[in-house]
C-alpha cells in the first residue's frame, strides 16, 4: 500500500469515528432535552419544587427525630426500631381505608385537610417538646404513630387521579 493510500485510509477512519462521536453526542443531547422538556411547563416546575422541598423537610424530620430518640434513650437501638415500626404500622393496617377515602372525597380538600390537621400539629408539638427536661420517649413514639396515620390518607390522595 502506498503512503498516500495509507494516509487516506487513516483520514477516512478518523472521519468515521468523528461522525460516530457526533451522532452519539447528539443522541445524548436529544435524550437530555426530552428528559427536561417537562420543565418548560410552569405547573410541573411548581409541583417539582414543592415535592423536592417536602422531601427535604421529611428527611430533616427523620434525622432530627432519630437524633432525639438517641439522646433520650442513650443510644437504644430498640427505640429507634420501634419508632420506625410505629410510623409504618398505620400504613400496614389502614392503607385500604385510606385508598377508599381518597377515591370517595375531593382530592384537593383531602390533601389540604390532612396537611393542616395531621401534618402541622405533630411537627409543632415535636418542636415544643424537644427540650430534654420535658421530652419523653413516649411523646416521640406517639407522634410517629400520628405521622403514620397521616400517610395513610395522604399517599393515596397524592397518587390518585
Amino acid at each position: 500500500m502506498s503512503e498516500s493510500a495509507q494516509a487516506q485510509a487513516t483520514c477516512t477512519a478518523a472521519a468515521a469515528a468523528g461522525r460516530r462521536r457526533r451522532r452519539r453526542y447528539a443522541a445524548g443531547r436529544d435524550a437530555l432535552r426530552r428528559t427536561l422538556a417537562a420543565f418548560a411547563y410552569r405547573d410541573f416546575r411548581v409541583q417539582w419544587i414543592g415535592a423536592c422541598t417536602s422531601s427535604i423537610g421529611t428527611w430533616m424530620q427523620i434525622v432530627a427525630q432519630n437524633w432525639l430518640i438517641v439522646s433520650l434513650t442513650n443510644s437504644s437501638p430498640f427505640f429507634l426500631g420501634l419508632d420506625a415500626f410505629l410510623q409504618q404500622l398505620p400504613i400496614i393496617l389502614f392503607s385500604l381505608v385510606g385508598g377508599v377515602f381518597a377515591d370517595r372525597y375531593d382530592r384537593r380538600r383531602t390533601l389540604l385537610g390532612v396537611a393542616v390537621s395531621c401534618r402541622w400539629p405533630p411537627r409543632h408539638a415535636r418542636a415544643a417538646d424537644v427540650s430534654p427536661a420535658s421530652s419523653q420517649i413516649w411523646h416521640v413514639l406517639a407522634l410517629s404513630f400520628v405521622t403514620g396515620c397521616r400517610a395513610v390518607v395522604r399517599r393515596p390522595g397524592v397518587l390518585s387521579r
